[in-house]
């Protein structure tokens, strides 16, 4: 990984840790302390999910924009796919597109961390 690679990253962990630590986030009404960690929480499931595509379409010999554009397209389907899921149990689940934006956005954070200067 190179050195500004590495920044980013610690950046964004950073930033995290300020996000889930933040005293702002914990004076809003329990409803829109849950809907911003929700949501923060499918960012970070998209970041997660396109690094670990990535890596395995890397793993396999596929490189530069193919292993970028495969990693988020997968993000996509399984960003979909899972919205999809909840959207047939709505007795035990919620499906909201929000999520799914939320979980692609992460995705296309994860091309940002990735691209290597």
């Amino acid at each position: 990984m190179k050195t500004k690679t590495r920044e980013n990253l610690l950046g964004i962990v950073v930033l995290v840790l300020i996000l889930l630590g933040s005293s702002e986030i914990k004076a809003q009404p329990l409803s829109e302390t849950f809907m911003a960690r929700d949501k923060l929480a499918h960012t970070l499931g998209g970041v997660v999910l396109y690094s670990g595509s990535r890596a395995l379409l890397q793993r396999a010999g596929i490189r530069d924009w193919r292993a970028n554009a495969g990693a988020l397209v997968f993000t996509s389907v399984v960003a979909f796919g899972k919205e999809y899921m909840d959207s047939l149990d709505p007795e035990n689940h919620t499906a909201d597109p929000l999520d799914a934006a939320a979980t692609i956005g992460g995705g296309i954070l994860g091309v940002t961390i990735s691209i290597e200067y």
